[in-house]
């Protein structure tokens, strides 16, 4: 994803969202270094000025924090969910994978009667040719248990 300040393709993605009136998205390998402020500031510029609230939760490896890559507008993998409109006022937590490898994010909302709604958003880098298993897949599904238990 090319974050320029004109990028023609992604407003009209952004437009899109507006007609199919899409409040919660998820992004898997946006290839967008998180960790630099000034690139989540111009991924979210666009949200602004077409919707009241956004919320964006989202993370990459790491190695985004080395000088080397500090200020990389790009970075490969990560994820991020984007919530717009009333749905951004109902975000309870948002949590990102812990390890700095940018493999999940999630964003938890409150819902009425003390309900809550846990969206995940992963992608897991696995060498071509191997096997996952159900590794991964425990691994995200215990770091999202054990955030929940610590509200």
């Amino acid at each position: 994803m090319q974050l320029g300040q004109h990028n023609h393709e992604f407003c009209k993605t952004i437009s899109r969202l507006q007609n199919l009136a899409a409040s919660v998205f998820a992004i898997s390998s946006p290839n967008v270094n998180w960790h630099n402020s000034s690139y989540t500031t111009k991924f979210k510029r666009p949200f602004s000025h077409d919707f009241q609230y956004a919320h964006l939760s989202a993370t990459c490896s790491d190695i985004g924090k080395q000088g080397t890559y500090r200020n990389h507008s790009t970075l490969q993998g990560g994820n991020a969910i984007v919530t717009l409109g009333h749905w951004a006022s109902r975000v309870a937590a948002s949590y990102q994978d812990p390890r700095g490898n940018g493999s999940f994010t999630s964003t938890t909302f409150q819902g009425r009667n003390n309900r809550k709604l846990t969206i995940i958003c992963a992608n897991i880098a696995v060498p071509k040719g191997t096997d996952m298993g159900e590794t991964s897949v425990s691994t995200i599904h215990h770091y999202g248990a054990d955030s929940n238990e610590n509200e």
